[in-house]
């Protein structure tokens, strides 16, 4: 741990003397001071990459930016072998406060499809040595990640990843969550009970420096460049654009406090990812995150934000029934207006090999019909206490809820004759494959592309009851549905070129063990040019 760190451990900021002795059930470490939380690298392109760090001491005090300089120089190097003696740029930038004394520095003059090595120094101390890799090349090996909840298991899936052959490292969302700790909610795994909600900017800051107080979180981000988006944890729950979830309860906050929150939570995005912004900086409450990375000729990855500007979920926000006619407003958007302009016009562009959406939701069209009274009456608090027998969409915060959205981003796809389409999603916390159709209503529809949803990180998914009986049920229901699982944790990996992608579900034993063992339990192949894809490892039922 840090210098001070075992004084620093607890999500308030508080010194507390018991805290060396409790952080180690907690699995937190820090790197020496002040590199306290490591360095990391994204948002690669052919010629240059985001390297990020951060310099403080304790990361988790309340006043730790108190604690540093206003100021602080930081340099920076980037070679071309492991021992950094070949360098090929270098140079120095401030660490503001106002930044939580983070720096983002663009290394440029790289070469394309290369690995490069970088490390920072600062106060006389310098950083780990990281690892990062241009885009480019004829293979792209990529792990997709998301829904890490700290206090619900270890992040042994992450430790895992350290050890995958992978060159970049997509995260869906939910890469921390805002809620507070119910320890009579779910299980207490790294003992800790007091883990507020987060609010303030020192709040969602130590939220993060809690999360990268992981090990192996800190090692992944240390070997491999990210390329990340968030979805809702990273603010507050299901909200969306300036409207929180539950924005008729009592006790909420009101519209200037959570227009506040949000800007909080987007500052400190900002500030701890190692991210590119198209746009700039946040301004306030806004900070415009869509954008592309190019892998060369192989593949576009088009980041989306299906968050910031959609508009309120419809039908109550919960489990939508067919006959709600508000799925099908027109008017509805998930992406807002610009940004649905800008994915289209993305797509119709690009000339690689593969047009991949990163993105949160799942875009598919999930129905649940013909569901039993007893599995309804168990499978109700996850699912919402409603009759499933004619066939409901389960989750309006999905692209279900904005049916005329969806229709016309697919329509567009089909229209276009746009090829080798894949989405790459997360957020519900299981696995689910589906070949998307231009109308989901129509069995004889042409398929438009693949959804790939990876499972989570740790955040708990369906029970052994709910997966046995909706299983069957999903399929009968949703023929485009060519696999789902929702008990096991991980991540999922993908290996591209220009004519097939390989995707695996890499699935831990054990949440509860910081070092879980790792299997693949499922291999999916889509051929270029089929909008298909083909279960080659294990069945639909595993």
């Amino acid at each position: 741990m840090a210098a001070g760190a075992a004084a620093a451990w607890s999500p308030y900021g508080l010194r507390l003397r018991d805290a060396e002795a409790q952080a180690l059930p907690l699995g937190v470490s820090f790197d020496p001071a002040p590199f306290t939380i490591g360095v990391a690298s994204g948002d690669p392109a052919a010629d240059s990459v985001v390297l990020w760090t951060r310099v403080v001491d304790e990361p988790l005090l309340e006043d730790a930016q108190e604690q540093m300089p206003e100021q602080v120089e930081v340099s920076w190097a980037i070679a071309t072998d492991p021992r950094m003696r070949r360098v090929v740029n270098s140079g120095t930038t401030i660490a503001h406060r106002d930044f939580a004394h983070t720096v983002h520095v663009t290394a440029d003059g790289l070469e394309p499809g290369q690995w490069y090595w970088y490390r920072f120094s600062a106060l006389g101390k310098t950083s780990r040595i990281g690892r990062t890799k241009t885009a480019g090349g004829d293979r792209l090996r990529m792990a997709m990640v998301g829904c890490a909840k700290f206090h619900i298991g270890f992040f042994g899936a992450y430790r895992q990843l350290c050890r995958e052959d992978i060159d970049l490292v997509f995260c869906s969302g939910d890469y921390f969550y805002e809620e507070p700790f119910d320890p009579g909610a779910e299980s207490d795994t790294r003992e800790e009970d007091r883990l507020e909600e987060t609010e303030t900017l020192e709040q969602y800051r130590r939220r993060f420096a809690l999360y990268r107080g992981d090990p192996n979180l800190r090692q992944a981000h240390a070997l491999f460049p990210w390329v990340v988006t968030w979805d809702d944890h990273e603010f507050d729950n299901n909200y969306a654009g300036t409207i929180r979830e539950d924005d008729d309860g009592p006790g909420q906050q009101s519209d200037s406090a959570f227009i506040a929150r949000r800007a909080n939570s987007y500052q400190a995005y900002y500030e701890m990812m190692p991210i590119r912004p198209p746009a700039g900086l946040p301004t306030g409450p806004d900070f415009v995150i869509h954008r592309t990375v190019r892998w060369g000729d192989l593949l576009d990855l088009v980041v989306l934000d299906t968050r910031q500007f959609r508009t309120d979920q419809p039908c109550d926000d919960a489990t939508v029934s067919v006959t709600c006619a508000e799925v099908d407003d027109p008017d509805a958007t998930i992406l807002g207006l610009d940004q649905r302009q800008w994915v289209m016009n993305e797509l119709s562009s690009s000339t690689a090999a593969w047009r991949t959406l990163g993105q949160q939701v799942l875009i598919a069209a999930i129905r649940a019909g013909g569901i039993p009274q007893q599995l309804q009456d168990s499978i109700a608090p996850a699912l919402g206490a409603i009759d499933f027998t004619d066939g409901n969409y389960i989750n309006a915060d999905q692209w279900d809820g904005y049916q005329a959205e969806r229709a016309a981003l697919l329509g567009h796809i089909a229209e276009e004759g746009i090829p080798d389409v894949t989405v790459l999603t997360g957020d519900i916390h299981s696995t689910w494959v589906s070949e998307l159709k231009r109308d989901f209503d129509n069995p004889l529809s042409p398929n438009v592309g693949v959804e790939l949803c990876a499972t989570s990180i740790t955040s708990s998914g369906f029970s052994q009851e709910e997966q046995t009986g909706l299983r069957p049920i999903f399929y009968a229901n949703n023929a485009h549905l060519k696999y789902f699982e929702g008990l096991s944790r991980g991540y999922m990996t993908a290996e591209v070129t220009a004519d097939r992608w390989i995707s695996r579900l890499r699935t831990i034993d054990d949440v509860y063990n910081p070092r879980p063992a790792i299997t693949t339990k499922a291999e999916f192949v889509i051929e270029r040019g089929t909008n298909a894809v083909t279960q080659t490892v294990g069945t639909p039922f595993d």
